[in-house]
């Protein structure tokens, strides 16, 4: 039997838990004083408010990524990494997707926290590394993904995990991230992916293989088979990304910084993706506001410099954010966005 969430057991009950948590911590021994203090900590406004209750609209549905394949304007693969592929995609993904892809535009995608903003830069990318085909096999970053926290590139890596390990040709897109979470060696590193395996429901773990794949795996031999998985599409390492840079690196703004400071990674990444480089991804954009807006527009500056881009429109600029407000602010968004990308 499914369990639906009791949206009144979820608002009471922590709110009561709360309450008898402070009466305990700041135990009154007048049981006068006691009980007006708790009558205090039950009214609204004191320590708490009545939920509000707010009804979202469906988005307007468009068409599936196999219609896009069928008609010319996505990879045949995308069918593959997609799934399913006949599934629905909203109206702004199209849009953003055609966009990109058709019109070879930089855009920036504004709308709702749960609308699919991360498909709106993730089919564009992908299907420009598959139409590269055999030239994936030379190393170098193609696209940097550019996150404000550690937290959101922790769950980019999943996402980008299930999506590329059902790539079914053999020169794969593959992809690093880069903070300091990443291990120098790969031992290490695969030790670290063990450790966050383990942790993981084993279902998460299943989606990286195909139905066929996962009949043929026992049960103590998944997170074994995830790891050799896993290591096809990603590069673990430092080591691994110093050694050949992937097609998609992901990092945030403050190691980023860091990265275009210390040589290593100024030569063994950035000059090695010199002829490659090709798209730039900035994902909670609405953080990038006042000085310290100003001050990762300069950090993006001396990253395209070091990548070797340095005339406008050769490389494709995408920003995504759920905060930047609705269409009567379309022109300082996009004002922003050109300052901010240059």
């Amino acid at each position: 039997m499914t369990k639906y969430l009791d949206p009144i057991a979820a608002v009471e009950q922590p709110r009561a838990d709360f309450i008898r948590y402070l009466l305990t911590a700041y135990p009154l021994r007048d049981p006068h004083l006691r009980y007006g203090f708790k009558q205090l900590l039950e009214q609204p406004g004191n320590l708490w408010q009545h939920p509000y209750l707010e009804g979202s609209q469906p988005y307007k549905s468009s068409l599936s990524i196999n219609d896009l394949v069928e008609q010319g304007v996505l990879h045949p693969d995308m069918a593959t990494l997609f799934i399913p592929s006949s599934r629905r995609l909203y109206e702004h993904q199209e849009k953003a997707i055609r966009a990109v892809v058709e019109q070879q535009q930089n855009i920036v995608v504004a709308t709702g926290t749960g609308s699919g903003k991360t498909e709106c830069f993730l089919a564009p990318m992908l299907d420009m590394l598959l139409k590269e085909g055999d030239n994936l096999s030379i190393a170098g970053v193609r696209v940097l993904i550019l996150y404000p926290m550690n937290a959101l590139v922790n769950d980019q890596v999943k996402r980008l995990r299930q999506l590329l390990c059902r790539q079914k040709t053999t020169t794969k897109i593959k992809f690093g991230f880069y903070t300091s979470r990443t291990e120098k060696d790969r031992g290490k590193a695969i030790e670290s992916l063990r450790e966050e395996f383990a942790a993981y429901d084993p279902e998460e773990l299943r989606q990286l293989f195909t139905s066929a794949e996962i009949e043929s795996i026992k049960d103590e031999e998944l997170i074994d088979k995830a790891i050799e998985k896993t290591s096809q599409v990603q590069l673990l390492s430092r080591e691994e990304m110093w050694e050949a840079p992937p097609h998609i690196l992901i990092t945030n703004y403050s190691m980023l910084e860091h990265m275009l400071i210390r040589p290593k990674e100024r030569e063994k990444i950035f000059e090695a993706s010199v002829n490659t480089f090709k798209m730039l991804v900035v994902d909670e954009a609405h953080t990038y506001d006042g000085a310290k807006g100003s001050e990762v527009s300069m950090l993006l500056e001396r990253f395209k410099a070091s990548v070797g881009v340095e005339q406008k429109g050769k490389i494709r600029c995408i920003a995504t954010s759920a905060s930047l407000g609705d269409a009567s602010v379309d022109d300082k968004v996009i004002a922003f966005a050109g300052e901010f990308f240059g």
